[in-house]
């Protein structure tokens, strides 16, 4: 039914919720785009809190820190990418959710990386409202590459329409 590998775990729920809606109606509406839209996912609190911790290290100090931190931790710890966060300048980062293995990993996991687009140094700014820049990434990454995928896939091999009024600009 998804046509390719999918690693959201939440697509089989999607299905079995879309099977038993369809019972019942033919089109449903689906909240697809609330929390991007609100802000409502909690990693939005996690980054606003990291960067108000930030305000008493300088980037200069952090940076050296977390780099030594990360060398000495174990690559699986969990917490490993708050801890690399916080090394980074927030508030001029290009956030991408989507980005799950840096280079280097890709490295390490790959002979010929050359399929891989590098990611500049350069940062865009979004925004310098440091929650609306994830939320920005959110849209134009998880939402339409995962969330949207999902719910279409799993809705359409139940033979439901589901749609996202939070996604209309109007």
């Amino acid at each position: 039914h998804f046509d390719e590998p999918m690693v959201d775990s939440s697509m089989i729920p999607t299905f079995l919720l879309s099977k038993e809606i369809r019972k019942h109606c033919k089109v449903a509406l689906g909240g697809d785009g609330a929390d991007e839209l609100f802000a409502g996912y909690s990693h939005y609190n996690r980054y606003n809190d990291l960067s108000k911790i930030q305000n008493f290290l300088p980037y200069q100090f952090r940076s050296p820190i977390v780099e030594i931190a990360l060398r000495l931790l174990p690559k699986n710890i969990r917490g490993r990418k708050t801890i690399e966060l916080f090394g980074k300048d927030l508030k001029n980062l290009d956030f991408n959710s989507a980005n799950l293995f840096d280079s280097a990993m890709r490295k390490n996991l790959f002979n010929d990386i050359s399929m891989f687009k590098e990611v500049s140094e350069e940062k865009k700014v979004i925004s310098t409202d440091l929650v609306r820049s994830i939320t920005y990434e959110d849209y134009n990454n998880y939402l339409s590459e995962d969330i949207l995928v999902k719910v279409d896939r799993a809705s359409m091999a139940s033979s439901l329409e589901v749609r996202s009024p939070f996604l209309d600009s109007k």
